[in-house]
């Protein structure tokens, strides 16, 4: 992607190699790649992968222990998918927010964020969701 010129290919590939990362529990690579797809998703204007990159370093943060960053970049992400109108996102950041607010005790608001998240997927039909 990067010899063609196509700068989205390559945040979503770096946003790909985040999430292996993670998952190899290699944290500060996770990060890197992270940061380097939200910055190009930025630079293009891309609000649905900017909104995406948030998120999953929101999701990295909270794997981290780091809740109160975790919590402001899944802020961040729901925003972003509210402005732009992508009702799966939204859903997707709530029920990211209602696990920050589990991981710290905060179980009522951990509940609302949840029951907000479970009515847009029921709303629509999105079953896994």
């Amino acid at each position: 992607y990067r010899d063609l010129g196509r700068q989205r290919g390559e945040a979503a590939s770096l946003r790909d190699l985040g999430k292996v990362a993670k998952k190899l529990n290699e944290y500060e690579a996770a990060g890197k790649y992270h940061q380097q797809s939200l910055e190009i998703f930025r630079d293009t204007d891309d609000q649905r992968g900017e909104a995406a990159s948030l998120g999953d370093l929101g999701n990295l943060a909270r794997k981290l222990n780091k809740y109160e960053a975790a919590g402001k970049y899944h802020q961040q992400s729901l925003e972003m998918f509210r402005d732009i109108g992508d009702q799966r996102g939204e859903a997707a950041c709530l029920g990211n927010l209602g696990n920050v607010a589990r991981s710290v005790g905060e179980y009522e608001a951990a509940r609302k964020y949840h029951q907000q998240s479970l009515k847009i997927s029921r709303d629509l039909g999105h079953r896994s969701g």
